[in-house]
């Protein structure tokens, strides 16, 4: 990393304690922390923080719109790139957080001062020379751009005779099956995407995960795949995207362009164009083999970031062993490779004013204010991060807790409450402890009609602590137009709303510290959200999103739920249904579909190292 690179890290210090902003930041090595105390030097005369301290570290012990108005503007500034997890843009947002958390004078509760650090995969790439297709003599590198690895291609090289099976689809009931004419046992199958009718799902990374399934498992060497004639979108490569939900497949899967795809079959003497037209003409399977040789390599690297947590601590006068966790994830999608809905083709930064600096606003505030305004309780304030990533910070913190676990009374979640409209305030988890509807009930801001929900879980940090039973609120001020897109704003934010909310959160706290901590009990919301489809058969589980091994681990059940009855368990890994494998989510929600109310299906999970086999009966 360039001093120029690093000094980004730097800009926003504590003027009270500058050196901890360099010590902290990962992507500093040792061998430029003396460089960068020089520049540091010269950051500080050109900030005046020589004399003075940094404005942006002035802010009001009381609940502010200004000061929510600045924390909102800085956090989703351009200079900050959207803070995507594990990127330098997240860890100078961790440094702002730490540094306030240390000016408002909060104890250091992470595992290195107030920072929690922990590692993720955050994508795959293609090893440079090393992905390529190469027949009759002729090598083609994906650095030409006309041949591209797909995203949960296995790595290695594969060479056998080239099969034309259609759009790799195989139907048995409805008597269209491309791979009945043809053994592809051990050679390199090309499959076109979308089908026959029209090119919809020919972008659907679901429906192209089966088709490279059912060619794997129908014995194929490796696998080719160019997009039909008719195909009208904008992707005729897909991006190289990581899924950790998705197990790999154990062969390589290759993109073609469709003009490479349409040469490569005149190689070996067949027209592209005339099979394709003869399927959708005859609506009949036109698989072919051919006698030409291809060879395919892929070998992909995988890439791994460093994110990080950040903890601070307000110690209680009363009952300073007992916690109240106050959390908001900081993160959000960079320039929106992963979980973007923007459709432009050119990427852009993903500001996440609302997703999630309100929150992140919020929990800053709060923290000041209970700095000076000492609990009862202790308070535990987290910003967490890969949230958008799928709950990745708050899993990590609760597989390791900096306090005992059975220590916290209660988590508070904000994720996106910026945008109160109508004064509509959502509050999610009234069902995980009897004292909320209680405690809610009887606080009345001007402005706010608060909606309530029982439900604990969620696409948020709140779900990692109601799965491990402990009471929870989501506090949320719903979505809108800008959700995931380039023009989530700061200006679009509503802050005189934004300060009642947490205006709001902060009257809960003062409420929850007027409770006994034998009053706090979890009660579990018997119908939270779990995962299945509208009207299909589920078994009440929640996936952990953070896994990335084999098969398809539980982070939480639902009680009473068909899964609850058979006995599966949170930390369970699901690896079966009636003898058919679970590889990742995806089988998992594919085998799910073939089930009705009534059936009887074996589950074998893994337990500690130890297959378990199970019995589910669905509910009718």
């Amino acid at each position: 990393m360039s001093v120029n690179d690093a000094s980004l890290v730097i800009r926003q210090p504590n003027c009270s304690d500058h050196s901890n902003i360099i010590d902290r930041d990962p992507y500093v090595n040792t061998s430029t922390r003396f460089l960068l105390a020089g520049a540091f030097a010269a950051t500080l005369l050109l900030t005046g923080c020589g004399n003075g301290q940094d404005t942006r570290m002035v802010t009001d012990p009381e609940i502010s719109v200004d000061d929510l108005r600045k924390h909102v503007y800085y956090l989703a500034s351009e200079e900050l790139k959207g803070r995507e997890a594990g990127s330098p843009q997240e860890a100078v947002a961790a440094n702002y957080i730490a540094d306030h958390f240390e000016a408002f004078g909060l104890i250091p509760a992470g595992e290195n001062e107030y920072l929690q650090e922990f590692s993720f995969t955050r994508g795959v790439r293609q090893q440079p020379g090393r992905v390529y297709l190469e027949s009759t003599g002729v090598r083609i590198n994906a650095e030409e751009g006309i041949v591209r690895a797909w995203g949960i291609s296995g790595s290695g090289r594969a060479t056998g005779r080239l099969v034309f099976a259609g759009y790799g689809i195989q139907d048995t009931e409805g008597g269209f099956d491309e791979y009945q004419a043809v053994d592809v046992t051990g050679k390199v199958v090309m499959i076109m995407r979308g089908d026959p009718e029209s090119d919809e799902g020919a972008d659907d990374r679901d429906i192209i995960r089966e088709r490279v399934r059912l060619a794997e498992d129908n014995g194929a060497a490796a696998i080719l795949m160019t997009v039909p004639s008719h195909y009208e979108g904008t992707q005729p490569l897909l991006p190289l995207r990581y899924d950790r939900l998705a197990a790999s497949a154990t062969i390589p899967v290759l993109q073609l362009t469709r003009e490479t795809a349409r040469i490569l079959m005149q190689y070996a003497a067949f027209d592209l164009d005339y099979m394709e037209s003869e399927i959708i003409r005859s609506g009949e399977p036109v698989s072919v083999e051919t006698d030409m040789p291809v060879r395919v390599v892929v070998d992909l690297a995988t890439e791994r970031r460093i994110a990080r947590n950040v903890i601070g601590l307000v110690e209680g006068t009363g009952d300073p062993e007992r916690y109240i966790v106050v959390g908001a994830h900081y993160d959000h999608l960079g320039f929106g490779e992963h979980a973007s809905l923007y459709n432009g083709t050119e990427p852009r930064i993903h500001p996440g004013s609302d997703d999630n600096a309100s929150g992140t606003a919020g929990l800053l505030e709060l923290a000041h204010y209970f700095a000076e305004n000492s609990p009862h309780y202790s308070l535990l304030f987290i910003a967490f991060s890969a949230e958008e990533m799928g709950l990745l910070g708050s899993e990590y913190f609760m597989g390791n807790p900096v306090v005992p676990i059975d220590d916290i009374l209660a988590m508070i979640n904000m994720d996106m409450i910026g945008r109160l409209t109508d004064g509509q305030l959502a509050i999610f988890g009234t069902g995980s402890s009897d004292i909320w509807n209680e405690l809610i009930g009887g606080i009345h801001i001007e402005g706010i009609e608060v909606r309530m929900s029982a439900s604990g879980t969620g696409n948020s940090d709140h779900t990692s602590f109601y799965l491990r039973e402990i009471p929870v609120l989501h506090y949320f001020t719903g979505t809108h137009a800008q959700y995931h897109r380039p023009d989530d704003l700061p200006d679009l934010i509503n802050y005189e709303g934004l300060a009642s909310v947490v205006n709001h959160v902060a009257q809960v706290i003062d409420g929850i510290n007027r409770y006994e901590p034998g009053d706090i009990i979890f009660t579990g919301t018997a119908r939270a959200p779990v995962m299945g489809m509208p009207g299909a058969v589920t078994l009440g589980l929640v996936p952990d999103y953070s896994y990335e091994g084999d098969g398809f681990r539980i982070s939480g059940v639902a009680p009473g739920r068909p899964g609850d009855l058979a006995g599966i368990r949170a930390g369970d890994i699901l690896i079966a249904f009636n003898n058919a494998r679970i590889a990742d989510i995806y089988d998992y929600m594919r085998l799910m579909r073939e089930f009705h109310p009534g059936d009887k299906v074996a589950v074998t999970v893994m337990r500690e190292n130890e297959e378990i086999l199970l019995t589910v009966v669905f509910e009718p």
